[in-house]
């Protein structure tokens, strides 16, 4: 095998493995995604193959990780569904909890999801699954998928922290005072909404 010298071939590479993977296990029916290389965590999502291995991922990227996404099969890790209603588009707040911690963010959405056995977050405020509006993302082992974006780990510097921590990383947050002034501002209006601004169009 020719060494991995430069981000093309790792790129081409990565192709060539998803399309085996798609052909032997989905029938081609899954359309390659884009793939980005990053050298280091990033807000929207990284993957590593250490032996601690940990996924974060935003947004509705994490779709793809569910059974399917309208009739289209996904990759099937978790038993979620999702659904796209491109007539309905769906803006909020959102207020929630995470492991005693307040979560803050925003939704942005043309699709929803549904039978989600393994929540992330218990919403106090906004909108949550489909069928279950008290519960937003997944969360498995190290495994967190969320609807939110933000983006997330920069409105929430407690939880970057408790990321950092279960990655066993010695890493001091630049401008933490900072994001965490920033963080209470926001968790203080947001508690102050009777109910969030949230809007459909």
């Amino acid at each position: 095998m020719k060494q991995l010298t430069s981000y093309n071939r790792v790129a081409g590479y990565l192709n060539k493995i998803f399309d085996l993977l798609n052909e032997h296990y989905f029938e081609g029916e899954l359309v390659r995604p884009t793939i980005t290389i990053q050298s280091t965590p990033k807000a929207y999502g990284h993957f590593s193959t250490r032996p601690d291995t940990w996924v974060s991922v935003t947004g509705n990227s994490f779709e793809i990780f569910g059974k399917k996404i309208d009739d289209n099969k996904a990759l099937g890790i978790f038993d979620f569904e999702a659904i796209r209603d491109y007539s309905h588009h769906h803006n909020s707040c959102f207020l929630g909890d995470f492991d005693g911690m307040k979560i803050v963010g925003f939704k942005s959405q043309f699709s929803n999801s549904l039978n989600n056995d393994l929540p992330f977050i218990k919403v106090e405020k906004g909108f949550g699954f489909k069928d279950n509006n008290s519960i937003e993302g997944v969360h498995y082992k190290n495994f967190y998928g969320t609807y939110l974006i933000g983006p997330l780990l920069i409105l929430n510097p407690d939880f970057t922290e408790y990321l950092l921590k279960q990655l066993a990383v010695n890493y001091k947050m630049a401008y933490y005072q900072d994001l965490k002034k920033a963080y209470l501002v926001r968790l203080q209006e947001f508690q102050s909404y009777e109910k969030l601004a949230e809007f459909k169009h």
